[in-house]
């Protein structure tokens, strides 16, 4: 049977970006080579340093590293940084070598685009998300898909992996939360979670896979009981705004949501009143852009943008540290590597390509060009109780109260 129509308030990117359905758009008012075990890990740049700040340092890129047919909605990297995976609107997802950008396979077999990807940690599965309502599940050295999810009723949006790959979660735009086991392709629990599109989910890696996070444009972030489905808290910004993408800090303690009102907040898990942190100055008012962290070298935060740009900003201060163009139309995915300063970024565009970013030392490289530098962000209003005084740092460099 055809996939539903998207409903009333679903934007459909068919039209704007030559995309298949309303993957990475915004429903609210306006979203064969070597296998990853035989690919060597990339070792850190030369012209990085531990010690280096954005003073002294500028991203620039690195390497493009191939196209796809129609716009990329996601990449991820696998957590040993060994492989690269996009999504697209081509109804493809492919591999790519993390460190040189080198095409490593194409998996292909959904009827309609993707609008997310997941690497499980062992690194030895691909899940892709797709508007034909289903979920790939794809062994990374043979390039096949060895399970199909099927239980949701509408485009599926987003898809995550459990730390231990022993479950797997997914939000569709039928507004529920299914938990699903990799090893057969079986539903083992559905949620209804939302009274909107659910845009995106995640595992907190530190709270032993119980806990889950998702977000819709009805405006909130749920944190789920993995075991029993109970939802354990709500967190919502002031007057609402669809929340376009979620996932919590490496140490679990907090939770990253960008919004439709070009903001990107970080939130206390244990207070859920208390939004700690507040970066903008980006533009995201349609399309579910998303976020990362940056680990290595420099702690930032990274997201993309509507007006085809990277924005990065320092974790603690908040201060915009950079902005990258990349010559997309609107910068849908990026990701950070785990291991060395490098983002990855994806959208859409005329080329539709994947773009690598490497940290560079300013005066080693005469084309850098550095962006204006912004004011600061300010806290939201104090009225709104929702920012509060900035708590010290974590000794893995998160905030912590």
């Amino acid at each position: 049977a055809p996939a539903p129509a998207p409903g009333p308030r679903a934007y459909s990117l068919v039209a704007a970006f030559g995309g298949s359905g309303v993957w990475r758009s915004a429903p609210g008012p306006g979203r064969g080579g070597a296998t990853a075990a035989s690919s060597p890990a990339p070792a850190p740049s030369p012209h990085t340093s531990l010690h280096h700040t954005m003073e002294d340092c500028r991203f620039v890129e690195k390497v493009v590293c191939g196209r796809h047919a129609r716009a990329v909605s996601s990449v991820k990297y696998s957590a040993d940084g060994r492989l690269l995976v996009s999504g697209s609107a081509d109804a493809t997802a492919k591999l790519w070598g993390a460190s040189n950008g080198e095409e490593r396979g194409v998996l292909a077999g959904h009827t309609q685009g993707i609008s997310d990807v997941a690497v499980s940690n062992d690194g030895a599965t691909v899940a892709t998300a797709s508007d034909d309502r289903t979920i790939g599940l794809w062994d990374v050295e043979r390039k096949t898909r060895v399970h199909t999810c099927q239980g949701h009723t509408s485009y599926v949006f987003c898809v995550r992996f459990n730390p231990r790959c022993n479950l797997l979660a997914s939000g569709s735009f039928d507004e529920h939360v299914r938990f699903w086991d990799p090893r057969s392709g079986s539903c083992v629990r559905e949620i209804p979670a939302h009274s909107d599109p659910v845009t995106a989910v995640d595992f907190n890696a530190r709270d032993d896979d119980s806990r889950l996070v998702s977000s819709s444009h009805d405006g909130l972030m749920r944190i789920w009981d993995v075991a029993s489905g109970k939802c354990l808290t709500t967190l919502f910004a002031e007057s609402t705004p669809a929340v376009c993408f979620v996932r919590y800090t490496p140490n679990g303690r907090y939770i990253l949501s960008n919004t439709l009102d070009c903001k990107i907040r970080l939130w206390d898990c244990n207070n859920p009143s208390k939004c700690v942190k507040l970066y903008r100055n980006h533009v995201n008012r349609k399309y579910c852009c998303m976020s990362d962290f940056a680990v290595s070298s420099i702690k930032m935060v990274v997201s993309g943008s509507e007006d085809g740009a990277i924005y990065l900003w320092d974790l603690q201060t908040r201060k915009q540290l950079q902005k990258l163009q990349t010559g997309s139309s609107v910068v849908l995915g990026v990701a950070t590597h785990p291991k060395a300063d490098i983002i990855a970024s994806g959208g859409s565009g005329s080329d539709s390509v994947v773009q690598l970013w490497e940290l560079r030392n300013v005066d080693e490289d005469d084309n850098v060009e550095v962006a204006e530098s912004a004011d600061p962000p300010l806290a939201e209003p104090a009225a709104a109780s929702k920012i509060k005084q900035d708590p010290s740092r974590d000794d893995d460099g998160f905030a912590s109260s």
